[in-house]
């Protein structure tokens, strides 16, 4: 089990050697799409409860119209009010569902999604979180739209890619706020999806409970391509609707794809093996990194500038007497966590570090425990990423528990207090030895001394 909000390498390294495997023995391409959503909606769990952290989890393929089958073909048709021109018409189909109510378990009932022609530009304009990922992935449309820079993680990519939604609630990304987002308590929304050797794409939605942190969306990437190789053997196939009723492909075709499927079965065996090998890697070196964070008592923060979003390991969730599982991901640190005698300064030091003022960032302020008393943390960013633009994007670092020693040095400043006070007295004591005293007889005006 995984959780979105505290999802690591290693756990991305396991979910995608299962995602890879789930292809395994299918006869269809919908059965592999099947198996897909219903680990990942399984797979992932909220913190407390252990119930599934997903609404709902959908996988879509792009389809021809000429090759659906015909109930697919009737269901184009009455969204479009006529039989399309264009044998080629590109249709977007459900292939599969899973879901917190039991109609969005079977694709066949969901007369929104399940087949959705592309005929003009305001198809696409409908359903935007499909046009940004469409276009990330270098896929063509005629009447593909521009896309939102800012929606998606990484501009620069063409293969495999993500987009994620921090904040499901009111975003324009998301359709029927009220019946869904607000009613199931969407939060969260995260995509992903990769090219099919049919040419044609798939992507698989996320709709989420709990917090997504971009961190946790740019694993995703990896599990595009471990997707991608469970769905690829089948990829030629005609989505069924009605397996009785599906329509075949003519002769031709069927020769061309079997003539395909030796060259790319050996290149998916080759993409197995490269992965295996690279997951093995990773799982060694994320052990070691994790032994010697461990060891060394040692909280890391990953901090997601452009929303504020902080996001932190088991270890420092530990110090400050939580567990990792009461931490709110949108938590403002900063202003929530920091004695307010200590967040002046701190901010005036991260935002000199941020215009570029420093090299490296590091501080010493007191942070509230969950218990409400106040911690002292040594804080050092190494880690300070930015846009082309020289913008910051994200900044990584750790936070060392240094409450030991500050209780030792403010011990030692009392001490040397009072030796200073000490010493003061003694000084006077003897000053006052020195000068001895004396008398004054006020009749006479006498005076006396006496050094005794």
């Amino acid at each position: 089990m995984y959780q979105l909000r505290s999802f690591h390498l290693r756990d991305m390294t396991a979910c995608g050697a299962a995602l890879r495997r789930l292809g395994a023995g299918a006869k269809s391409l919908e059965e592999v799409a099947e198996r897909l959503v219903r680990y990942l909606y399984f797979s992932f769990t909220m913190p407390r409860s252990g119930e599934p952290a997903c609404v709902l989890v959908r996988l879509f393929k792009t389809v021809p119209y000429h090759r659906l089958t015909p109930d697919l073909q009737s269901l184009a048709i009455e969204r479009l009010g006529e039989t399309p021109d264009d044998p080629s018409l590109t249709c977007l189909t459900l292939l599969a569902s899973a879901g917190a109510v039991p109609g969005w378990n079977d694709p066949s009932l969901s007369s929104r999604f399940r087949v959705i022609p592309f005929s003009c530009p305001n198809d696409i304009e409908q359903l935007p979180m499909f046009s940004q990922l469409f276009h990330q992935l270098g896929w063509s449309l005629p009447h593909l739209t521009t896309p939102r820079q800012n929606l998606l993680l990484d501009s620069q990519e063409h293969t495999f890619n993500v987009f994620h939604i921090l904040q499901a609630e009111g975003s324009p990304y998301v359709p029927v706020q009220e019946e869904f987002v607000r009613r199931y308590g969407v939060r969260s929304v995260l995509g992903f999806g990769a090219p099919l050797p049919d040419g044609e794409l798939f992507s698989i939605i996320l709709f989420s409970k709990d917090a997504v942190p971009e961190s946790t969306a740019q694993l995703f990437k990896p599990l595009a391509l471990c997707a991608q190789i469970a769905l690829a053997p089948h990829a030629n196939q005609i989505p069924l609707l009605n397996a009785s009723t599906a329509a075949l492909p003519d002769t031709g075709a069927a020769e061309t794809n079997l003539t395909a499927v030796a060259p790319m079965q050996a290149r998916m065996a080759e993409l197995e093996q490269l992965l295996t090998v690279h997951e093995q890697t990773v799982q060694t070196q994320a052990d070691r990194i994790e032994m010697i964070v461990r060891g060394a008592g040692v909280g890391t923060w990953d901090w997601d500038i452009p929303t504020g979003q902080v996001t932190f390991n088991e270890q420092w969730a530990t110090m400050l007497g939580y567990h990792l599982a009461d931490l709110d991901p949108h938590i403002r640190m900063w202003d929530q966590l920091v004695h307010p005698d200590d967040q002046q300064a701190m901010k005036e030091a991260v935002s000199a570090h941020l215009r570029g003022e420093t090299p490296l960032y590091s501080n010493e302020y007191r942070l509230r425990t969950k218990s409400g008393a106040w911690q002292w943390v040594f804080d050092s960013g190494r880690v300070l990423l930015r846009d082309a633009t020289g913008a910051p994007l994200r900044a990584a670092g750790i936070h060392l528990d240094i409450s030991d020693r500050k209780r030792l040095e403010e011990a030692q400043t009392r001490a040397q207090q009072e030796v200073r006070e000490k010493q003061q007295a003694l000084d006077d004591a003897q000053t006052l030895a020195h000068l001895g005293s004396w008398e004054w007889q006020i009749t006479t005006g006498e005076e006396r001394w006496s050094n005794e």
